[in-house]
């Protein structure tokens, strides 16, 4: 992903209603950790879009779409420019999202 590996939470997926979603976010805000997530192929559009609601158009996230298979994608960068590229490409797939901690470019 490049994001720092040393320290990372894993949460898995995340409620599917985005109150609970955002709510998770802003107490992760600050953490010093990696923060990694599942999220489904209809619910990760939005998802980028409250990521970069709650922490910010700058916070760098790698979004992974079916790792270890054939058709494997990777963007990553300030949430902004990966939920722009993100919409030019297909949804479909099981995504992986990783936030790295405030502050950290890559």
């Amino acid at each position: 992903s490049g994001l720092p590996s040393d320290r990372f939470h894993f949460f898995g997926f995340l409620p599917p209603k985005s109150a609970a979603r955002k709510r998770c976010l802003e107490e992760q805000a600050a953490a010093p950790d990696t923060l990694i997530f599942y999220e489904s192929p209809h619910r990760i559009g939005k998802f980028l879009g409250e990521i970069e609601e709650v922490l910010g158009p700058d916070r760098c996230v790698c979004l992974a779409r079916e790792l270890t298979k054939r058709h494997e994608t990777i963007l990553a960068g300030p949430v902004s420019e990966v939920r722009a590229a993100f919409a030019q490409r297909s949804g479909k797939g099981e995504f992986v999202l990783l936030v790295a901690k405030d502050g950290y470019k890559l």
